[in-house]
């Protein structure tokens, strides 16, 4: 009776979607068990075409081992080692499986064959080996990727950012156009619910769905060449647009000609964005105003009285996975409870983190207190003439459209764009006094208020909206960033180690208290 065995074909990145390397090696293996006198199972072909052994789940991997755990599988065929396994831990799991089932592994170049001590042996440290080359492949990627963003070139590999091609480097011109008119709307006060909305009422689908239908179309396509009748054409779920993949997608800094490595963009010795080497879809100033206009919507506020109801939202709280540091924003979870999230990376309890926090922090203060060595009036801003501009400004759009009439839209778009204008402004000398000063305004007891603060939690009564301001200062003074990392803790338990706290040194700064003239 013939030996069963199983034929294992892989290609880590098919770029042309035609299969052919996998089909090369696919009919290297048939030569090899006919010549051994082995039948090969045509339910038993593993076909794991543009996947990575490092990086990818390998389900059909995994089937491999569970057949020959189970018996159907008595012997395996692969064209390579490094085809059908890159980590040694694979290696060691098919090598148990095999010893102890008495299963026939082999390759055809000879690399790998588990039938004799001496190739059981020669595949251990073959292994060790190739675990050796992914960290130095890794290396010699990592620096080849630095050498070409720091010549204005993609990095190696990533997907197709919408807007552009595969090469990453030559406009989609459809999607180019959709890119433009929605900075355009942002720009002009138009919400991004609004604008991810329309997109899905015109039927405009994501990048990630356009190649995923692409693919689904070739593989059809071969498909036919053996079988006419194969068929119909089968959709990828629509994957909908919504606030968070729209942002992320206008907030690509490719649109603007610039260089992104690592979630950062990438200088220059003279410290500027090194320049491209594409054409931008967005000039770069129309770029800055959309991203300005993003982050006006950004903040997480109370619908009715637009304070904000979240201690940690905005800039302190930052994503610990490795080469990220993006902020992380609140994010409302299915059962109702809110979590910091940076999607794909990390996720975590909003009302863990705040105690946590606050806890710290409250200790931070008792063992260094702020001694303020002087107190101040605040001069005023060089902003203020431009914020009474606005502030006129909307004052006669107003007065205008009740004594004459007029457009009613076009008055809520116009003061949409200058309340955003008037925030930013806001926003800006706030950040100016803040710099200057180290507080919002010193004005309130700092350990009464913190003493106070375990009573503020959970804070999603409105009516807390103005303790919470004062909390956030409180803990600005003392918190330079806080850092979430990953975790592989599971189920209900709360990682607290994965709350990392980068403190200032407030014994090396001289605080100054300001009150308002």
């Amino acid at each position: 009776m013939p030996i069963k065995a199983a034929v294992y074909v892989r290609i880590s990145r098919d770029s042309q979607g035609e299969g052919l390397g996998v089909a090369r090696q696919l009919q290297a293996c048939r030569d090899m068990a006919a010549a051994k006198g082995w039948e090969i199972d045509d339910a038993w072909i593993l076909n794991e075409n543009d996947v990575s052994a490092v990086k990818s789940p390998r389900p059909l991997f995994e089937r491999l081992l569970k057949g020959m755990e189970s018996g159907q599988v008595q012997a395996v065929l692969a064209f390579k080692v490094d085809r059908l396994m890159r980590r040694l831990d694979d290696m060691v799991r098919l090598w148990d499986v095999a010893k102890r089932r008495n299963v026939l592994v082999t390759t055809v170049s000879g690399e790998l064959d588990l039938t004799t001590p001496t190739g059981r042996s020669n595949a251990m440290l073959w292994g060790v080996l190739a675990a050796i080359e992914i960290e130095n492949l890794r290396d010699r990627l990592e620096r080849k990727a630095l050498q070409s963003v720091n010549a204005g070139r993609n990095a190696n590999g990533g997907s197709r950012p919408f807007g552009w091609d595969s090469t990453r480097t030559q406009h989609v011109l459809e999607e180019a156009e959709i890119i433009r008119d929605a900075a355009a709307r942002l720009i002009d006060g138009e919400s991004l619910t609004s604008v991810a909305k329309d997109l899905n009422r015109r039927g405009i689908r994501t990048a990630g769905w356009t190649d995923r239908l692409r693919k689904a179309e070739q593989e059809l396509a071969e498909q036919r060449k053996s079988d006419p009748d194969a068929g119909p054409l089968q959709l990828p779920p629509v994957i909908p647009w919504d606030v968070r993949k729209l942002s992320d997608v206008l907030s690509n800094e490719r649109h603007a000609g610039r260089v992104e490595h690592r979630g950062k963009v990438v200088l220059g010795p003279d410290g500027q964005p090194v320049k491209a080497q594409w054409e931008p879809i967005l000039e770069p100033d129309v770029f800055d105003r959309l991203q300005a206009a993003i982050a006006a919507r950004r903040q997480v506020s109370d619908a009715w009285t637009g304070e904000r109801r979240h201690l940690l939202s905005g800039t302190l709280l930052r994503c610990g996975f490795e080469g990220c540091g993006q902020r992380l924003l609140p994010d409302q979870q299915t059962g109702g409870a809110y979590a910091y999230r940076h999607r794909g990376h990390v996720s975590r309890n909003r009302d863990h983190v705040d105690r946590i926090v606050l806890a710290a922090v409250i200790k931070r203060a008792d063992e260094n207190p702020i001694e303020v060595t002087s107190w101040e009036r605040a001069e005023r801003a060089d902003l203020s003439v431009e914020i009474e501009r606005v502030e006129r400004q909307l004052s006669n759009l107003e007065d205008q459209f009740l004594q004459h009439g007029g457009d009613a839209a076009r008055l809520a778009r116009m003061t949409a764009t200058l309340d955003a204008q008037l925030q930013t402004l806001k926003a800006e000398r706030l950040d100016m006094l803040e710099f200057e000063t180290g507080v919002r305004w010193a004005s309130f007891d700092m350990s009464e208020m913190l003493a106070e603060s375990a009573s503020l939690l959970p804070n999603d009564d409105p009516n807390k909206s103005q303790a919470i301001e004062e909390q956030r200062s409180a803990i600005r003074m003392y918190v330079q960033r806080i850092v979430i990392h990953p975790t592989k803790m599971r189920g209900n338990r709360f990682d607290e180690s994965s709350v990392k706290i980068v403190w200032r040194d407030v014994n090396r700064l001289r605080w100054r208290a300001t009150v308002e003239a």
